[in-house]
């Protein structure tokens, strides 16, 4: 039985934890893998310190399991570490901003984009610990496939790049992101990994590929050139249909031949939702509340996208399905 109590404890918790990660403090205990006490953590920066102890103590009272307490010590616990765990801590906190302001969007008092938006860095964090295993699973792909060049659609901060070089040393590996600090960050990180291997990050958006196709090497012969879309393309679906399949027909005309593989979440109807697990159903449940707040269209169901294909004249090649939220399409363009 629901009790209102659990509603008031969840959001105090969920509040508590945005506090302690955006501030840094989970930073600090992080440092003190046998804990740390309140004056540890305000000797190393300017807190409440009667506040951080009611913080410390709340977790430990209701989520033991990520913090510990013993004595006057504070431990953080495996369960802190772990991938869901992590990977639901920084998707809340991406989208924090635009749910506490879900009231003014749902009357159209505020707009998504200009008065609101999500978190892009925490949303990047989140991305990478939820996709690994789909671009895991890629990398397998790729040792069957004659590929000399990747470029990653929406690379964020070039995660799945750096992935593809530790595995690929002569792989060619190009990046396109639209934000412009982001894809900054990427460039760093990939000169940085890979000094003597020539990278580039294009800050340009991946809806509109005629703008920045002249900064692809290939000029020709795109056969041996992957593009990968990891859950962007379902971002254009608030347009319609027709928009996102113009995006599809415009990479056709421009790399004919290539490689072109995306990856992206399996939508659910309303009542496929009570057919799934519960642990699933709730995340799938919160995931597609958020898309209709952040101008985003709703992932549709596998058959769905393969029909999109077929209509934008891509051939499937492989569908692989990666976990029940996500599924993997290679088509040819």
């Amino acid at each position: 039985m629901l009790r209102p109590s659990k509603l008031l404890s969840d959001y105090a918790i969920f509040h508590v934890l945005f506090a302690l990660q955006k501030g840094g403090i989970f930073s600090i205990l992080n440092s003190y893998p046998t804990g740390a006490t309140i004056q540890d953590i305000l000797a190393k920066g300017n807190f409440d310190e009667k506040a951080l102890e009611a913080f410390f103590d709340f977790l430990s009272i209701n989520i033991p399991e990520i913090l510990k307490k013993e004595n006057n010590k504070y431990i953080l616990q495996d369960f802190f570490y772990d991938k869901n765990f992590q990977n639901t801590l920084f998707f809340a906190l991406a989208y924090e901003p635009v749910l506490s302001c879900a009231d003014s969007l749902l009357k159209r008092e505020s707009i998504y984009g200009a008065d609101v938006i999500r978190n892009g860095e925490y949303l990047g964090l989140s991305s990478a610990l939820y996709n690994k295993k789909a671009c895991d699973t890629l990398i397998e792909l790729l040792y069957d496939m004659d590929i000399n060049t990747i470029i990653d659609l929406g690379c964020n901060k070039g995660d799945f790049l750096l992935s593809i070089g530790d595995f690929f040393p002569k792989m060619n590996v190009i990046g396109v992101e639209i934000d412009s600090v982001v894809s900054v960050i990427a460039q760093k990180e990939l000169t940085h990994k890979y000094p003597e291997r020539s990278t580039l990050i294009i800050n340009g958006d991946v809806s509109s590929p005629s703008v920045w196709r002249d900064f692809i090497p290939q000029k020709k012969n795109f056969r041996a050139t992957m593009f990968v879309g990891i859950t962007v393309w379902h971002e254009f679906l608030y347009k319609g249909e027709q928009y996102l399949l113009d995006i599809f027909l415009s990479y056709r005309k421009l790399f004919p031949g290539s490689v072109f593989v995306v990856v992206e979440y399996n939508g659910f109807s309303f009542s496929e939702f009570s057919s799934l697990p519960e642990y699933f159903r709730e995340s799938a449940s919160v995931y597609q509340l958020v898309h209709p707040l952040t101008l985003q269209g709703v992932p549709p169901s596998p058959s769905k996208w393969i029909e999109l294909f077929k209509h934008a004249g891509m051939q499937l090649e492989k569908v692989v399905n990666v976990h029940p939220n996500t599924t993997i399409y290679i088509t040819i363009l």
